[in-house]
């Protein structure tokens, strides 16, 4: 991590957001690539049953397997801070903007911003991807996403509710649905924010934000090349993942830079 492990005098921990000039702190690399794969390595592990069974997305199994998927980014970033980097007690917490919570009431505020936002940033590129030509939206049948739901019912078995009432049901949900999901995209926020935007930050923002948000859309390569998300299943939708990440990693910046104020790290919120 940059700066070294622990909290400073102050509270902070060296190589924060706060006070720490673009190339003031020197990037430790062997640390990240560590990360990295490692995440990466879990990832696949973790979702080979469904390439290996054949079933892919159709496989009963993918409702508790990608759930667990995205708690591999912490497993890496805990397994580098205190396997690789030795950080003990309290400093953990910090070094992945865990603790303190401060100040309250902002990080509760943004907390909250941050659900709605990004509950409706996957409709948002989905217009922007339309726009570009990279896909081709049937807003009258929703024909597309009928075939979607389709795929994921077993062979012989068409889906129960028609398309437009599930389009409302998922609609009304969203924000539900966004909140139950950050019970489980805390994993990745430990790991991709907490750990892995902080260790880069001293590249200065912008490089940061690109090359965290390159590795984070592509450690979603085990589910995306199953047709996950996009319903495609070539390098395109990898891509597609990758854009969807850097524009998740941007609307976060402005979090973290609000939390960075009280001096802590990079901080990991729900996405």
């Amino acid at each position: 991590m940059p700066g070294g492990g622990g909290p400073g005098p102050s509270g902070a921990v060296p190589g924060s957001a706060s006070g720490t000039a673009p190339g003031a702190a020197r990037v430790r690399w062997i640390p990240i690539v560590v990360f990295y794969v490692l995440a990466c390595a879990l990832a696949w592990l973790v979702i080979s049953p469904l390439w290996i069974s054949g079933k892919g997305l159709q496989n009963p199994l993918l409702g508790v397997l990608s759930p667990l998927m995205m708690y591999t980014p912490a497993a890496a970033a805990l397994f580098v801070l205190m396997v690789v980097q030795r950080v003990r007690g309290r400093a953990v917490l910090a070094s992945l903007g865990m603790w303190p919570i401060r100040p309250l009431k902002r990080t509760l505020l943004l907390s909250l911003a941050a659900l709605v936002g990004t509950a409706l940033l996957p409709i948002v590129v989905t217009f922007i991807a339309a726009g570009l030509g990279l896909v081709r939206l049937d807003l009258v049948n929703f024909s597309g996403f009928a075939q979607v739901l389709q795929s994921q019912m077993p062979a012989g078995q068409t889906y129960p509710l028609s398309v437009r009432t599930t389009v409302i049901v998922q609609l009304v949900m969203l924000l539900p649905a966004s909140a139950t999901n950050a019970m489980f995209t805390v994993g990745e926020e430990i790991g991709w924010r907490g750990f892995l935007m902080s260790s880069l930050r001293p590249l200065g923002t912008w490089p940061a934000l690109g090359i965290s948000g390159a590795m984070w859309g592509l450690w979603h390569a085990p589910l995306i090349l199953l047709g996950y998300d996009f319903g495609r299943r070539d390098a395109l939708g990898v891509l597609l993942m990758i854009v969807s990440c850097g524009s998740l990693a941007r609307c976060s910046d402005g979090y973290a830079s609000a939390a960075a104020t009280s001096g802590r790290r990079y901080s990991v919120m729900p996405h």
